[in-house]
């Protein structure tokens, strides 16, 4: 009798936090008509790039559970994205050659960097449990929005707040422990990622549905096209990182608008399914590179959008005297660097540059020049289009 009395006491107490579990924020949606035409603006799937997200929480790691997770059910919609992985690795660059935050990156330099047509900005925004013995509540809040890395104009945008519950109030006073084990539960950190998950699989189903136009399936080989240049020597160079990792690639001349383009291919294959597996597999190991999955019949008369790899050179000094181009030189190669001179004229003056390269791409370029900057303070390295020198790996 007496427990029941305390039971009643205490009552109130537990129904606070039901009765304020009830109330209904309405969570801030921009939707704009603009996303779904740009979506559907092409019957190849657009490139999306999901950017770290912005912890605005005291959980640490917080930001990184949410994008994971929102990306894992993002990665499941008519979109190609590009790699957790591989989106960092290059931020990361990009982060320590301007000197900047990638929020302070124009979205057009970060999609020209990540190949890609729209960026994905996200934030969690506030995160708070409360735990009164037998009830138990986490909120979850993010902000997402969705940005066309051409034009930086806003696609998408949603913020989400959702409340995940645990316990409530037992029918009589024996029902309080098994409650209050219900709510301890509540508390582990596999019970957060379950939420988080939940919370995010919510969350990618607000984003407006695509319908690409579905072409006639037929029987056929396909081949995964690795690259495509104008210069053929650029075609080469990843035709022998290629070879060189046990690949067969072979090279094919594609006339397009009067020019003529120089496409490493890989394959042929018997399956989609297995020439997506090398187009993985070839992403994984050279992080510079886009391939794209062809089929074989009628590759040559695909339209393909741009997205081809950039021949670049790294500069890394200029001097009027030949004797400190030398000496950087010699310091170059003493850190494995393959460093070659050349001589221009300017203003009617003889200048010596050092140069690092080619490269098969402008990410790359920058990569090195990253990396020169931290090995010898003192220079400063600048990525210049290549003038079509094939490396030299004497």
């Amino acid at each position: 009798m007496i427990a029941k009395k305390r039971f009643l006491k205490l009552l109130p107490l537990f129904l606070v936090p039901s009765i304020l579990s009830c109330s209904h924020f309405s969570p801030k949606v921009i939707e704009t008509p603009s996303f779904k035409k740009w979506a559907s603006s092409s019957d190849v799937p657009k490139v999306i790039a999901i950017l770290p997200f912005t912890n605005g929480t005291e959980v640490e790691g917080l930001g990184k559970l949410v994008r994971e997770s929102f990306y894992e059910y993002f990665s499941v919609r008519p979109f190609h994205d590009v790699e957790i992985e591989e989106t960092d690795e290059i931020i990361r660059m990009l982060e320590n050659a301007e000197e900047k935050i990638f929020h302070k990156i124009p979205p057009k330099k970060l999609g020209e960097f990540l190949r890609c047509d729209a960026l994905v900005y996200g934030k969690v925004t506030r995160y708070k449990r409360i735990y009164l013995l037998i009830y138990a509540q986490t909120l979850i809040e993010a902000e997402i929005k969705i940005v066309e890395a051409q034009s930086g104009k806003e696609l998408w945008e949603h913020t989400l707040t959702k409340r995940f519950h645990e316990g409530g109030v037992p029918t009589s006073p024996f029902g309080v422990i098994p409650a209050a084990i219900r709510t301890t539960y509540s508390l582990r950190e596999s019970k957060r990622n379950r939420d988080i998950d939940a919370f995010c699989k919510k969350f990618v189903s607000h984003i407006p549905e695509i319908q690409h136009i579905k072409t006639r399936r037929t029987k056929g080989f396909y081949n995964v096209q690795v690259a495509s240049f104008k210069l053929k020597e650029g075609a080469l160079h990843v035709f022998s990182k290629l070879d060189q990792r046990g690949y067969k690639p072979f090279l094919r001349e594609i006339h397009s608008n009067n020019e003529i383009w120089h496409r490493v291919m890989v394959g042929p294959f018997t399956s989609r399914r297995e020439a997506l597996g090398y187009k993985v597999k070839l992403k994984r190991e050279f992080s510079f590179l886009n391939p794209i999955v062809v089929r074989k019949e009628n590759s040559d008369n695909i339209s393909i959008k741009s997205r081809t790899v950039e021949f670049c050179d790294l500069q890394v000094a200029s001097f009027k005297l030949e004797e400190g181009a030398l000496y950087i030189s010699s310091k170059l190669s003493q850190h494995g660097y393959k460093p070659f001179l050349t001589e221009t004229n300017n203003n009617g003056e003889l200048w010596y540059r050092v140069i690092l390269g080619p490269y098969a791409s402008r990410e790359e370029a920058v990569r090195y020049q990253v990396k020169l900057k931290k090995e010898f303070i003192y220079l400063n390295p600048i990525v210049v289009k290549s003038e079509n020198r094939p490396k030299d790996d004497g």
